[in-house]
């Protein structure tokens, strides 16, 4: 492998004559030397196939993006989604429209997000429902 160390066998193959390298070979271990030269093809092969994928990935990934944001930003982004939303409602019953159709353009994803409590469940949309007797 091109800048880096030799293996033990390559060094063996270097300067031990062919006649003798069967009884080095012996003497290392024939099973050993084998599965050692197998195991670094394999390093070899996956270290190609990492520069493969590393390169061809855009260079401004960023691996850290597919993480999941940190809880205090996604609660943030979340009161921010609800007030949004509550400010696009009280637009609609005052322009005496449906506050459903106010967010038909919203992904039904980005309202679930905004809508439910860390929990998993969705107590946060009943501030949102129309009190009974107001105009939808």
């Amino acid at each position: 492998m091109p800048g880096e160390c030799p293996s033990l066998w390559e060094l063996v193959e270097e300067h031990v004559p062919p006649p003798e390298r069967p009884e080095v070979k012996r003497i290392l271990g024939e099973t050993m030397v084998d599965l050692s030269l197998e195991l670094r093809a394999e390093v070899v092969m996956l270290r190609s196939l990492l520069r493969e994928a590393r390169s061809s990935r855009a260079p401004a990934s960023d691996p850290s993006a597919l993480l999941a944001p940190p809880p205090r930003l996604r609660d943030l982004v979340r009161r921010e989604l609800r007030q949004l939303l509550q400010a696009l409602r009280q637009k609609a019953v005052c322009e005496g429209r449906d506050q459903a159709q106010a967010w038909v353009q919203y992904s039904p994803r980005v309202l679930r997000f905004a809508l439910e409590e860390p929990g998993g469940d969705f107590p946060a949309q009943e501030a949102f429902q129309t009190p009974v007797g107001e105009p939808r």
